[in-house]
């Protein structure tokens, strides 16, 4: 005599296996990011300005675990166990006690100042970083790379003037976007862990970042996705490095 099956199991079946197999793909997609990573912000004041409010709300967002520190109180002990670190243009650079320059933790960088601190850049302050007021837009010239958020050309990440931090990378530094009309200058720029920067060696992934806390909060969505792709890639592995694991 005949089995005579459940009316639907074969449906359930296929059902169940086309869930599991998008929940693979999810899950080798972004095996290699950091969820839930540990996040040291550093920050000129701990009541937040509008665009430090939205960095700290973003993250939260993400389910990192936040540690706000102000320029003049963060020490070398809130390194520890950190994934990244953010540095805002907020911070005043002669009350930074700590030196970031060697620390094998990923670093974005906001304030153009730090620059040459971190050995991003050289020295000559106005001629390899500075910063620009009255901007309201970047040059996307590296479309096809994480950091561009699939943006490019001209890209409005403000709809008021802005405070832009620039800096001129080493030949080895991931070039993404510069100031409109000016190539020379990049506002993001990046090295990846091992590649020469303009003096040392990267130890972690660096990250220079145009985003200013001298306006009004008036970052537009583009703006913000470029931030967002820079948090992203900050905490991804390498490929070959997630594999290895």
């Amino acid at each position: 005599m005949q089995k005579i099956k459940p009316i639907g199991s074969d449906s359930t079946i296929r059902c169940w296996k086309l869930i599991i197999g998008i929940l693979l793909i999810f899950l080798f997609i972004t095996s290699n990011v950091a969820f839930g990573a540990d996040v040291l912000f550093v920050v000129g004041k701990h009541k937040l300005k509008a665009v430090d409010k939205k960095v700290m709300s973003s993250l939260v967002d993400k389910g990192f675990n936040v540690m706000v520190r102000e320029d003049k109180r963060v020490l070398n002990k809130d390194l520890v166990g950190k994934d990244l670190i953010i540095i805002s243009d907020s911070v005043i650079v002669k009350w930074l006690k700590v030196d970031f320059r060697d620390t094998q933790i990923p670093i974005i960088c906001a304030e153009a100042l730090l620059f040459e601190n971190l050995g991003m850049t050289n020295q000559t302050k106005s001629e390899d970083y500075g910063r620009k007021t009255r901007q309201q837009y970047v040059t996307i010239v590296d479309p096809d790379h994480p950091l561009a958020a699939a943006l490019n050309d001209d890209v409005q990440v403000s709809t008021e003037g802005l405070f832009i931090g620039w800096g001129v990378p080493s030949h080895e530094a991931i070039k993404v976007a510069t100031m409109m009309g000016n190539q020379s200058r990049y506002t993001i720029f990046a090295y990846d862990a091992g590649a020469q920067m303009q003096g040392p060696i990267a130890p972690a992934k660096r990250i220079g970042f145009y985003l200013s806390n001298k306006n009004k909060g008036s970052i537009t969505t583009d703006g913000w996705a470029l931030f967002d792709a820079a948090v992203n890639w900050a905490v991804t592995e390498p490929v070959e490095l997630a594999k290895a694991k």
